[in-house]
């Protein structure tokens, strides 16, 4: 089995793995990535912060929001 060009390896890794927002791996010319702009959060005291919008920042959120279900499901369902 012959093995595939260098060039074709490069480019299906691009594709496969390194094509989500602000990855960029390409050995054949240098990309800058361009950074989620800031979201402006608010907590419920009325403090508010500036954080980065991205997808893994809001399932995170979410999950500290239900920390507390998460771990009652948990010590009730897991032996």
């Amino acid at each position: 089995m012959p093995i595939p060009a260098f060039d074709e390896i490069v480019d299906y890794v691009n594709y496969h793995y390194y094509s989500k927002p602000m990855t960029v791996v390409n050995i054949k010319r240098l990309q800058i990535p361009f950074p989620h702009p800031l979201r402006d959060l608010k907590t419920p005291d009325g403090a508010r912060f500036s954080v980065r919008a991205s997808h893994g920042l809001l399932h995170a959120l979410s999950a500290a929001n239900l920390i507390d279900k998460i771990d009652e499901y948990y010590t009730k369902y897991v032996p």
